[in-house]
């Protein structure tokens, strides 16, 4: 309220930022409008020295633009900043490569929520290249901002190339690694950063270096939690969540549902104070502990779950276009829970639903959707198959395998369990439909995949195992005992 307009300014991006830091972003944002609008004033007046505090102050706003997820306009103050940094030779002002590579690391957060998937690497690769030649005059102030912006490569994973996430996340953690060790006030960011690293390796079907990377970080989270409690409940919540979903796909439910439920638990309260902020976790958390009740047949708790994440995802594509995929992932769940409980006819609407979806994301983006697109068509098959229409299963389930082949081939450790089933799968429509004679082969083949994968991981497989014998053994008893009636 005193002092001259530069002074108040930056008083009110100091206040902008800390409110976004105490979990007030709505109140953040007219703040570090103000801000903005101040220091526009003064750069028209006198643009030279003005424009870096604009900067600085545009960035700050982007943040907060971003907290209360306005990601387009986060965007258009990044972009902004890019623009006027861009005037600058590379290293003629130090404040303009620093202002520089933190709008261009957020531009790639903005288009990774905006789902412009395309834009997000060459942002991201930029603003390394800055950050690194900053880190080597000041590392005390920039060695974390390297760190941070390789973490900001998991999107790659998200994309379908964790192979090419994984070395800038590893990196990542070593460089937090040596930062915590030295202050331990980076724990914090070592943590996010092995939760990085963890979900790349899973991606990457290397289950167990990622369970002893999300360990650690589950075990730093709690200990932050002890310190912070309300300070970490977020970050806390993704360490437990994440940890859960790579015990559920490896056949450890019982733990997996532990860890689920307190991180559902912190979601709601959450979503309850900042629903713009954290309503997309929690139905990722409804969703996977969804998966993780039918995996211990509790089905009637696990179709509620869904139920409840398909509402939710449904209201947050309506602004986001990036909720798509989340919202096909859930109605293609929604329709294997309704199926898990008999209820057939039920499951063929939401199902169909995902595959359409998945089809138009398909054509723009294909490495990011292929394996979206694979399960929902495995999950028409099955439900066509329940229907008795084994027939029309055989298109969408001939689908599946062809593609989940072809990502079988690029990642085996990570795909060959999903062909597995879906070529067992396959085998059993093509028998309903009275061609037990190309079915063997595929029942043969979906033993021979699940027998090599059992005998890595027993506990995980030898349901499945068993399963696709007794597949096998229909056909081979529906070969030697041919009917003239089907």
């Amino acid at each position: 309220a005193v002092g001259d307009e530069a002074t108040r300014a930056e008083a009110l991006s100091d206040v902008g930022l800390v409110l976004v830091a105490e979990g007030e972003p709505g109140t953040a944002v007219s703040v570090l409008q103000e801000a903005v609008g101040l220091w526009r004033g003064l750069a028209w007046a006198d643009e030279d020295r003005y424009r870096p505090p604009l900067c600085t102050a545009l960035n700050n706003l982007g943040t907060g633009y971003w907290a209360v997820g306005r990601h387009a306009d986060a965007l258009a103050v990044q972009e902004e900043v890019i623009a006027l940094c861009g005037r600058f030779r590379a290293g003629d002002a130090p404040w303009a490569d620093a202002e520089h590579a933190q709008a261009l690391q957020n531009a790639g957060v903005s288009y990774t929520e905006l789902g412009r998937v395309g834009e997000i690497e060459a942002a991201q690769r930029a603003a390394l290249e800055l950050y690194r030649r900053l880190a080597e005059g000041d590392p005390v102030q920039y060695e974390p901002r390297v760190a941070a912006v390789l973490g900001n490569f998991e999107a790659l994973t998200e994309s379908g190339r964790p192979e090419d996430a994984l070395p800038a996340n590893a990196e990542a953690v070593a460089i937090r690694r040596r930062l915590a060790a030295q202050r331990p006030e980076h724990l914090g960011e070592l943590a996010w950063s092995l939760g990085q690293l963890g979900t790349t390796l899973e991606a990457l079907g290397r289950y167990e270096e990622a369970h002893s990377v999300l360990v650690e970080a589950l075990r730093i989270q709690r200990r932050l939690a002890d310190q912070n409690a309300r300070g970490t409940r977020a970050d806390l919540a993704a360490a437990l969540s994440a940890l859960g979903a790579l015990y559920s796909t490896t056949g450890r439910a019982d733990e997996a549902l532990r860890l689920e439920r307190e991180a559902l638990e912190i979601r709601r309260d959450l979503a309850r104070e900042h629903p713009e902020r954290y309503l997309h976790y929690l139905a990722h958390s409804l969703s996977n502990l969804g998966v993780t009740y039918a995996r211990r047949g509790r089905f009637d708790e696990a179709v509620l779950l869904e139920e409840e994440a398909v509402g939710i995802r449904r209201g947050l594509a309506r602004r986001n276009a990036r909720s798509l995929k989340y919202l096909a992932q859930s109605l293609s769940n929604l329709g294997v829970r309704y199926a898990d409980l008999g209820r057939f006819e039920e499951a063929l609407p939401p199902t169909q639903e995902a595959v359409d979806m998945l089809r138009r994301l398909v054509r723009d983006q294909p490495e990011k959707y292929r394996t979206g697109l694979a399960e929902a068509l495995a999950n028409l098959g099955a439900t066509l198959l329940d229907l008795d229409k084994a027939t029309e299963a055989l298109l969408p389930m001939r689908e599946a395998v062809a593609l989940r082949r072809q990502l079988a081939v690029e990642n085996p450790d990570k795909h060959r369990p999903d062909l597995a089933l879906t070529v067992s799968n396959l085998a059993s429509a093509l028998s309903a439909a009275g061609d037990n004679v190309a079915a063997l082969s595929l029942a043969r083949e979906a033993v021979e995949m699940r027998r090599r994968l059992a005998a890595d991981l027993p506990e995980r497989y030898r349901a499945e195992l068993e399963r696709s014998r007794a597949v096998l053994a229909r056909i081979e008893a529906a070969i030697r005992n041919p009917t003239t009636v089907r």
